[in-house]
């Protein structure tokens, strides 16, 4: 099996040669979509690997989103695997050979692998989280923003694996983040009007208010997700339900959250078994640590752990 090394890129020239050396060896084929950059990027990957990527334009009419170019390459991909990485992420230790030896013997069961994603951003500490970082041929990313390829696996039928030993280094970029949310903010605020019911918006434009410390806001954003109860995002439906007890303890609402914590356990119960919910190895303790400090009435120990958005 052959894999295909798939990104999208602006502005990238000061972190770009970290990533691309470390996945390079491992990958068969490389497909590079440039958005615009003018710090010399596209120079770079000229002069340094001679891969000369394709120019495209966000669309405002698509609310400059990236998925469409995304997916573009993947339709590009000759490989059997595609395998997606931002510049600001580094394959660690020896998640290359890894990557290959899983893609090489991988039942035809398997649609995608998640992988160990180990986040920090400057001056503070690693927190691990997961990404579906490697998928088959044929699978595209969905919604508008913050798109993702297991949604597409899903409802196709498909699953996806955990892959030990992989894992990616993410080391977000200081510069420009302020303005970077600002833009994601304001995106989001389209697409959850422009694709009502696609409530993976919901999530994130709900946890980004949580992080600002407008907990009001974000419980707002989940409710419509919270509701549905939608076992096509059980993994956004559980994050933005632990997000929530969070919040109402912060509000002073301990009865909502004990509330919202049993319907928590209550819709795991019913979605544990989907490949993503299986893989994720911090809900569950969780659910259940909270659970028992709500039982001995330690409520200021009960905190939402951290996502990199």
């Amino acid at each position: 099996m052959s894999i295909t090394l798939c990104m999208t890129l602006k502005d990238e020239a000061d972190i770009l040669v970290r990533c691309l050396d470390s996945v390079l060896p491992h990958v068969d084929e490389v497909l590079i979509t440039d958005t615009g950059s003018v710090d010399g990027t596209r120079e770079l990957l000229a002069d340094r690997y001679g891969i000369r990527p394709l120019s495209r334009t966000l669309e405002p009419a698509r609310f400059y989103s990236v998925t469409d170019v995304r997916n573009e390459l993947y339709g590009l991909a000759k490989t059997d695997w595609v395998f997606y990485l931002d510049a600001d992420e580094v394959l660690a230790g020896e998640s290359g050979p890894r990557l290959v030896e899983a893609t090489r013997s991988a039942p035809a069961s398997i649609g995608g692998f998640f992988g160990k994603w180990s986040t920090q951003f400057e001056g503070e500490e690693v927190f691990e989280d997961y990404k579906l970082f490697t998928f088959r041929r044929g699978y595209r990313k969905r919604g508008l923003a913050h798109a993702n390829v297991q949604l597409d696996i899903r409802e196709k039928g498909g699953r996806a694996a955990w892959l030990d030993g992989f894992v990616v280094a993410h080391f977000p970029k200081s510069r420009g983040f302020k303005e970077k949310r600002k833009l994601y903010r304001w995106r989001l605020s389209k697409v959850i009007a422009y694709e009502p019911g696609w409530f993976r918006h919901n999530w994130f434009a709900g946890y980004m208010e949580f992080q600002d410390g407008d907990h009001e806001r974000a419980l707002a954003l989940f409710r419509p997700l919270i509701e549905s109860r939608s076992r096509f995002f059980p993994v956004e439906g559980l994050n933005a339900r632990m997000v929530a007890i969070d919040a109402l303890l912060r509000l002073g609402r301990a009865d909502e959250a004990r509330k919202t914590l049993d319907e928590a356990l209550s819709f795991f119960a019913e979605v544990c078994d989907d490949f993503e919910v299986a893989i994720n190895f911090r809900i569950r303790p969780w659910l259940l640590e909270a659970g028992s400090r709500l039982a001995a009435g330690d409520l200021d120990g009960i905190r939402a752990y951290r996502f990199s958005c």
